[in-house]
């Protein structure tokens, strides 16, 4: 999806309704992030652009439920299950803006890209055309997580096969919950800190005050404070050093890691439902 309709196959393109769904001013327009706390419309919308992912989530569904060819469906089925992944990493359920920094040109927007741009700047990489978010740099541990499904999850899967069948808007509000709250469990060595401050600071206006009820937050840069996965130092509030996090620190791993484990488990209940619709 973030790649628009040039990572479509040729038999993909054509079907109804990809054409709107999967171009990349559909992309520039609805951006994928998803506030479980911020879904009013004045909080969503602004200007031409959805910060929520909300109308790109309603489009697919539609699309998956309407088209009939088992081919079709699969299709969409993909476009649904990519958002409902988006849903297990911070950055897109706190929310913290990430993408492309262009996006200062269209409206209030720099509070979003210009904090980010000069970190950039001064740690020397100069201006960038995306901000990343370094989760999305980090591969899954493939090893691990195989071996996971082959051993624990087992019994993950007969629980879900014993449940009652989730939609996808349960499946996703329970994937954004558990994202959430694993932010709130303690940094192993860091005394006092939570995984949360890598995502909880409040984005800032051009003269620094603090916009707590905007739609976003902000990545940490603060002084010597690492962005995730990289080394820096962790202090309390009196500027003490509690903890110092290394380059691809294992404890960041791990992390990523159980974000990992609850999108499967997120994946294998929306197949579950969309086996339900195919036999419709």
């Amino acid at each position: 999806m973030d790649e628009g309709r040039s990572a479509l196959t040729r038999e993909d393109k054509g079907i109804a309704g990809e054409r709107g769904y999967f171009t990349l001013l559909n992309r520039i327009d609805n951006w994928h992030f998803y506030n479980p706390n911020k879904k009013q419309p004045e909080k969503t919308q602004q200007g031409l652009i959805h910060k929520s992912y909300d109308r790109l989530w309603l489009e697919a569904n539609e699309h998956f439920i309407n088209h009939k060819k088992w081919e079709h469906k699969v299709l969409f089925l993909g476009a649904i299950m990519h958002l409902l992944e988006d849903t297990g990493v911070p950055a897109h359920v706190v929310p913290v803006y990430h993408g492309p920094t262009i996006v200062e040109i269209m409206g209030d927007f720099e509070k979003y890209t210009d904090y980010m741009q000069e970190k950039n700047y001064v740690s020397g990489k100069g201006l960038t055309e995306m901000i990343k978010d370094e989760i999305d740099l980090i591969p899954p541990d493939e090893a691990r997580l195989i071996a996971y499904v082959n051993s624990g999850f087992s019994r993950e899967c007969h629980k879900i096969k014993q449940a009652q069948i989730m939609s996808p808007q349960q499946i996703r509000d329970e994937l954004a919950e558990v994202t959430l709250s694993g932010l709130d469990r303690g940094i192993t060595g860091c005394k006092g800190k939570r995984w949360n401050i890598f995502w909880g600071n409040p984005v800032r206006n051009a003269a620094g005050e603090a916009l707590e009820d905007d739609y976003f937050r902000a990545y940490n840069t603060d002084d010597d404070f690492p962005l995730f996965n990289h080394h820096g130092l962790i202090k309390n509030t009196k500027g003490e050093v509690v903890c110092t996090m290394r380059e691809a620190d294992a404890r960041y791993q791990d992390f990523v890691y159980e974000l990992h484990k609850q999108m499967i488990k997120s994946d294998v209940q929306l197949l579950r439902w969309a086996s339900s619709k195919f036999l419709q």
